[in-house]
């Protein structure tokens, strides 16, 4: 069946498909409702009873059961476009780069093929929690500032873009350094701000990607350790190599913020052996 055909359920309601799943079905279902309601009200010169519309609606669900649970094909479908839409916020998909080593392997992105310790699954709870530390002004200039430089890129004809070397460029490393020293300066109680990262990840897990398998992931203390770990690598190399270009760039605050999550990782990364 092609977009262009339509499928009517056993009480004439209409909607489009594309494949087995009903992209129209939603709206349909309610038009269908809302003319059932208008029939009700013109017999009954305009008046709908409470008691007469929960009758009306218990027939209606029943009627249409078993469209209201959508396919497998659809949710398949939507999984999809949700990791693809995730793919459209630049700073979002630099900030995951800095842990994409630790992901499985996906086409088109950085992975390991045997043995991922994180999953695709933490991102929009890792995203809720950075908006969460940063404020939503500071997140939103962040998206804009990459957005704005990618764009340029693509403009000066540089497709596919090549994140690895927006990474790298001075602009984009300075906004990541600032970021995360704002970030940093939250775990000043490393044990208590690592807890609550773990319960806002897996309070905002997304769907399951189709490089995760049968895999049944969750976020805890050492997999938050590692994904830290990964995304303060940089700057504590930093720390080591030109702290003094580091806290040029940060300010005193924030290096004071890094020197202290760089020592709590420290000590979490040797109680994790």
């Amino acid at each position: 069946m092609t977009m262009s055909e339509a499928t009517t359920t056993p009480a004439g309601c209409e909607y489009q498909t594309d494949g087995d799943c009903p992209i129209d079905m939603s709206h349909a279902l309610i038009m269908e409702f809302v003319r059932g309601l208008e029939e009700e009200a013109a017999r009954n010169e305009g008046r709908l009873d409470v008691a007469a519309l929960r009758a009306r609606a218990d027939a209606f669900l029943a009627r249409h059961r078993s469209a209201a649970q959508p396919p497998e094909f659809c949710l398949r479908l939507h999984n999809a476009l949700v990791w693809d839409e995730r793919r459209r916020h630049p700073f979002e998909r630099l900030l995951v780069k800095r842990f994409a080593h630790l992901l499985p392997a996906r086409s088109g992105d950085d992975g390991v093929h045997d043995g991922a310790v994180l999953s695709r699954r933490l991102i929009p709870g890792l995203m809720v929690a950075v908006v969460t530390m940063i404020g939503f002004d500071a997140y939103h200039e962040a998206e804009e500032r990459t957005r704005v430089h990618v764009a340029r890129l693509r403009a000066a004809g540089a497709l596919p873009v090549d994140w690895e070397s927006v990474a790298h460029q001075p602009d984009i490393v300075l906004l990541m350094d600032k970021v995360l020293a704002t970030i940093a300066g939250h775990f000043e109680h490393f044990d208590k701000r690592v807890q609550w990262l773990i319960s806002v990840i897996n309070s905002h897990l997304g769907p399951r990607p189709p490089e995760d398998g049968s895999m049944v992931w969750a976020m805890g203390p050492r997999k938050a350790v590692a994904l830290l770990g990964a995304l303060y690598r940089e700057p504590r190399r930093r720390l080591r190599d030109n702290p003094a270009g580091l806290e040029a760039e940060v300010g005193p605050n924030g290096m004071a913020a890094l020197i202290a999550l760089h020592a709590a990782l420290n000590a979490a990364e040797e109680r994790a052996g």
